[in-house]
């Protein structure tokens, strides 16, 4: 009967479904594709901004625990990001995106604000003086870098270098992020020296996918680098007022700032939102004549004809 056919259809494809899926769909437990419940609520207990690195786990351990990760997923890492990286590896820069080698440590992982190495705990890392272990738990082990640097700093001093040539200049041992930061443009500000021990203080008033705010104060002009991916879209105002944001170290986000007291504003505003808003509206504006002026003449034709009909 056509009832029975139709169940042994279904009965086939499960069958044909399990047969084939149960040797890649395995069930383990949670602490061991993901870091144990100590780990994340010891990383959730640090509120500053950081990101963590996993040499193992499933690649979605950042977005399942809301964790910034370095590596993120490979299909939205641009190409310039994969390229720094690479360049720290001492890999071709077109290669797929392999992230951290800890058989040479590079000071580039700590411009990638990387706080917090995760791994499984039978994964034994290079000894470090800056890598130090904080526990281990059954199945997962967490190191903390003591020299990562701040999620967004400010420097005193530029080098400027074509696209081609920045990476060359990024993955040299004596390249220090804090002390320089690498333009691809010359900025327009005038940078004095700076006097010894001299301090910015800047805070992270506000941190979202599409909007970054930032409270900064120097006494000497600087660059303003903010260690999220620059992209096209994304727009800057300091203390209200538009301002231009350049691509810092290859790949970083830089806006130029004078002396004093600011509060800078990332925001991501592309283009392409507002074509779409202006094609949508329109489209429906169109919509709407179109389906006046049908209905301004079938109305009447049909309100007429139902008279006649009475």
């Amino acid at each position: 009967s056509p009832q029975l056919f139709k169940i042994g259809v279904i009965m086939i494809l499960v069958i044909d479904l399990w047969l084939v899926g149960y040797k890649y769909v395995k069930t383990v437990p949670d602490d061991k594709p993901y870091p144990g419940g100590k780990i994340i609520e010891f990383l959730k207990n640090d509120h500053s901004y950081y990101r963590i690195c996993l040499l193992t786990y499933a690649p979605n351990v950042g977005p399942k625990y809301s964790l910034c990760q370095a590596d993120g997923f490979e299909s939205s890492i641009s190409r310039r990001y994969n390229e720094l990286v690479n360049a720290c590896n001492n890999i071709p820069p077109e290669t797929s995106l392999s992230l951290v080698n800890f058989s040479r440590w590079h000071n580039l992982y700590n411009l990638l604000n990387i706080k917090y190495i995760l791994c499984s705990s039978n994964v034994k890392i290079i000894r470090l003086s800056h890598i130090k272990h904080i526990f281990s738990d059954k199945y997962s082990s967490i190191h903390q870098n003591l020299t990562c640097l701040p999620r967004a700093f400010i420097t005193h001093s530029f080098e400027v270098y074509k696209p081609k040539d920045v990476l060359k200049r990024l993955a040299e041992d004596s390249f220090n992020p804090l002390s320089s930061v690498i333009m691809e443009e010359k900025p327009n500000i005038v940078f004095k020296s700076m006097p010894a021990n001299t301090k910015d203080n800047l805070e992270i008033l506000k941190y979202s996918l599409n909007e970054v705010i930032i409270q900064a104060e120097s006494k000497q002009p600087g660059i303003l680098v903010l260690t999220d991916a620059w992209y096209p879209g994304w727009q800057a105002y300091i203390d209200g007022k538009k301002t231009k944001v350049h691509i810092a170290d290859y790949v970083f986000r830089g806006v130029e700032l004078t002396e004093g007291k600011h509060r800078i504003r990332f925001v991501y505003q592309p283009s392409s939102i507002m074509y779409g808003m202006v094609i949508t509206i329109g489209t429906l504006g169109v919509l709407v004549i179109v389906l006046g002026r049908w209905i301004g003449q079938t109305l009447p034709a049909f309100v007429f004809q139902k008279i006649r009909q009475a």
